[in-house]
């Protein structure tokens, strides 16, 4: 495993420093498992080939300020779960516009509709910072480090401010607050 890590870490620093076929090499080593992991997160599944293009997108968007003592794989696999998490979101209300809502409610079991209504009611114990990094790590699809960047605080910081959300969530939602 850590001879696959290197070389994926040596192939974003190719792209990096401008070679276009390190993207190609990505994709023809690593897009099998890109494609089974944007499957696995994915609700309409057919989207699963465009999702893979657009990590390889944003791959080559994050390659200069990648922190090559990380591990490439995991950033990869994160970018593929929360770009598939915001494709499942998108898609969504997509579908809410479109359908009436009994119609958009009859699609789904009632269990899915309490967790989503519990999640809505955890949310407004966050502070607004907390909304945010949410926002931007799950709708927007930022690595920690970005988003210290964008809040200006340090990773570990930010990190923080996550973990203290999904514990008031998780409290939350099981009655804990």
């Amino acid at each position: 495993m850590k001879n696959r890590v290197e070389r994926f870490n040596n192939l974003i620093r190719k792209i990096a420093k401008g070679k276009s076929s390190a993207v190609d090499e990505i994709y023809s080593e690593f897009g099998g498992l890109m494609f089974v992991y944007a499957k696995k997160y994915l609700y309409d599944k057919s989207y699963a080939e465009d999702l893979v293009s657009e990590v390889l997108f944003k791959i080559i968007k994050g390659a200069k300020t990648f922190d090559y003592s990380k591990n490439g794989l995991n950033w990869m696999l994160k970018i593929i779960k929360n770009s598939a998490i915001n494709h499942n979101i998108s898609f969504s209300k997509v579908q809410y516009e479109v359908a009436d809502e009994t119609a958009f409610f009859d699609a789904f079991s009632e269990d899915f509709i309490a967790n989503k209504l519990d999640l809505q009611r955890s949310i407004k114990f966050l502070t607004d910072e907390e909304k945010r990094v949410l926002t931007l790590t799950y709708w927007e699809g930022y690595t920690l480090r970005e988003i210290a960047k964008i809040i200006n605080k340090s990773t570990t910081s930010t990190h923080r401010v996550l973990k203290s959300a999904l514990l008031k969530i998780k409290k939350s939602i099981k009655g804990d607050v």
